[in-house]
């Protein structure tokens, strides 16, 4: 197995209905202290996010010559959150979401649905770290709807990180889509007769599901919640990237029995260490959190190195 550092800074706005008047109700999840017994908090977020800013110039390298590359990450979606306090130190948290993620000229469709209990004790209001410690165990799904990439760059890119593919390569000439063998110094050098139908590879079967604990402490004082955490998660993914039966058979046939119909089913193993800082006035509630994630993926796809 090999280890891959993925690091993450992501700004969302949005608006909470809040019930119980209480800061930890927020719509940040990760906090120490639970909510009291028999309170309900329900919470509807909108999800908007531009993913303009590149720091580390990752989409540019990913995918820079792909058309409106600039688009790729942007978010907007819904959550809905419902969080019951079962007993004084023992909370249930359930979440529900829907994202659209744009990729290119395209759009991904994701829902996800959350739900994990947290567990509150040695809380005590003198100690320094007062909220005490709590653990959360949890189980999360994400489901993407089948996914159509047309942009051949966008194709040439996947197909090329299939696994034992690293030569192929779909070409347009004359308003036609030729295959080629990226060795070749010619790049002329197109084999077999043009495809007749349109290219386009694709994902189906997308889910994973995660079990996951996390172990948290912090304080709070009367204005503001400091919270610190780490985590471990286990990830069960299924995943079949194929293409048009044409692409399929002809790239089979010319390029040494290249299968551009594979199925990617994995597991992968995430830890993670973050904290969260929310601060109450008397008509806001402001939140920032932080998490670096450390993955362990399987070596057949060693070459991913962001998320």
């Amino acid at each position: 197995m090999r280890c891959k550092l993925n690091k993450f800074i992501i700004i969302l706005f949005y608006s909470s209905y809040l019930f119980g008047q209480n800061i930890n109700y927020a719509s940040h999840d990760i906090h120490t202290l639970t909510i009291s017994h028999n309170k309900v908090d329900i919470g509807f977020n909108y999800l908007l996010m531009n993913d303009t800013v590149d720091i580390l110039k990752i989409k540019e390298s990913e995918f820079g010559t792909s058309t409106n590359f600039d688009s790729i990450g942007d978010l907007t979606g819904y959550e809905l959150k419902l969080r019951y306090g079962i007993t004084k130190s023992l909370m249930l948290s359930l979440e529900k979401s829907q994202q659209n993620i744009q990729y290119g000229k395209d759009e991904l469709s994701n829902n996800k649905n959350d739900i994990f209990l947290r567990y509150n004790f040695f809380n005590n209001q003198y100690a320094i770290l007062n909220s005490g410690i709590s653990l959360d165990f949890g189980y999360v799904e994400n489901k993407l709807n089948d996914f159509y990439f047309k942009d051949l760059d966008e194709i040439n890119k996947l197909v090329n990180k299939i696994p034992g593919i690293s030569d192929f390569k779909i070409t347009p000439y004359n308003g036609k889509y030729f295959i080629q063998d990226k060795t070749d110094p010619n790049p002329y050098a197109y084999l077999g007769d043009p495809l007749i139908d349109e290219p386009y590879m694709a994902l189906k079967d997308t889910k994973d599901e995660s079990y996951y604990l996390r172990l948290l402490t912090g304080y709070y004082t009367k204005d503001c919640i400091i919270d610190f955490y780490i985590g471990y998660k286990q990830t069960k993914i299924k995943n079949l990237i194929t293409a048009n039966d044409e692409l399929i058979n002809e790239a089979n046939s010319l390029l040494n029995t290249i299968n551009l119909k594979k199925n990617l089913n994995r597991d992968e193993k995430m830890y993670m260490i973050g904290m969260n800082y929310t601060y109450e006035t008397k008509k806001f509630i402001y939140e920032i959190g932080f998490e670096y994630d450390k993955f362990i993926r399987d070596d057949s796809l060693s070459y991913v190195n962001f998320n």
